[in-house]
């Protein structure tokens, strides 16, 4: 995180600068991870609608902290396990402090999920998503792949900073 009142760099995990001191504000990271199924290993080019298998999610140990008014871009190594260039961008997220704007760069859609119930959100090359977040920490994932197939994903969630 930048400290905004002396400009220091310093962890999100931090309960203040390590410089001014000053407390930090609240944080939000994107959490990586990838869903999968299980229940019996997958045949090659059959994905989805295997009998016997279920999707599960894998949390991954990468977190991407948004920094309020800056982008935050994703390239391919963050949405595909293993990516031909992983460094051309597939998505591009400017974050206020209320709401999250995602912006498609992927010549594949991208799917919105609000952890609501609702349908995923269907977000193509070069359209664009506002996501409430707000103060309540509403929570949603950008998947990187249709909901039946294996793909990565990155979910929105408020730092927990101990004080």
């Amino acid at each position: 995180m930048t400290c905004p009142e002396c400009d220091w760099v310093y962890r999100a995990i931090a309960p203040s600068c390590l410089l001014c001191e000053r407390p930090t504000d609240p944080s939000w990271v994107l959490r990586h991870g990838i869903t999968c199924p299980v229940g019996v290993e997958p045949e090659p080019g059959n994905v989805g609608g295997m009998p016997g298998t279920r999707s599960a999610e894998v949390p991954l140990p990468d977190f991407t902290v948004l920094q309020p008014a800056a982008d935050t871009t994703l390239t391919a190594r963050h949405a595909a396990p293993a990516p031909d260039r992983p460094d051309v961008p597939v998505a591009r997220l400017r974050f206020d402090g209320r709401d999250a704007t995602v912006l498609s760069l992927a010549r594949e859609s991208l799917w919105l999920d609000h952890d609501d119930g609702r349908p995923w959100r269907e977000i193509r090359q070069g359209g664009q998503a506002v996501v409430p977040v707000g103060d309540l920490g509403r929570t949603w994932t950008l998947h990187f792949g249709a909901r039946d197939s294996i793909h990565r994903w990155v979910r929105l969630m408020r730092l927990a900073v101990p004080r």
